[in-house]
């Protein structure tokens, strides 16, 4: 009986030990994984989502060509875009990118068409402009 107690008292001595050094170690990870929290937020990008409004030029299952109100042609890769509408030649529609486009320029290699979507009922195409 007093060998069954002293291994007892044996287990949880170990125990104990064990949690105390594993509680630092706890502690040190924790420690670690502020560090990389706090110098990840300075590595983060902001991603911009817009929208240009126009009238399809031409299209097929790799790229659209599209003509805004103010003569700018615009040529989006749409391999990966959810196409939410029919595209075809004449159609007004609205893409949804992901990314910046240069101002003054047509120039989409930066950006990445997301969805491209009937404009709402009654909105003007020659009242719309990208926003830059």
């Amino acid at each position: 009986m007093k060998k069954y107690c002293l291994i007892i008292c044996w287990i949880c001595i170990l125990l104990f030990l064990n949690g105390c050094s594993l509680g630092k170690a706890i502690n040190q990870s924790s420690a670690k994984k502020e560090e990389v929290l706090v110098s990840g937020k300075e590595e983060k990008k902001r991603v911009y989502i817009d929208e240009i409004d126009g009238t399809v030029q031409t299209a097929d299952e790799e790229e659209l060509v599209l003509l805004t109100a103010d003569e700018m042609e615009y040529r989006f890769d749409i391999c990966e875009a959810s196409l939410e509408c029919k595209v075809k030649k004449g159609a007004t529609v609205s893409v949804i990118y992901e990314g910046k486009l240069p101002e003054q320029s047509a120039d989409t290699e930066k950006v990445k068409a997301l969805k491209v979507t009937e404009l709402f009922h009654g909105q003007d195409i020659a009242n719309t402009k990208p926003e830059q």
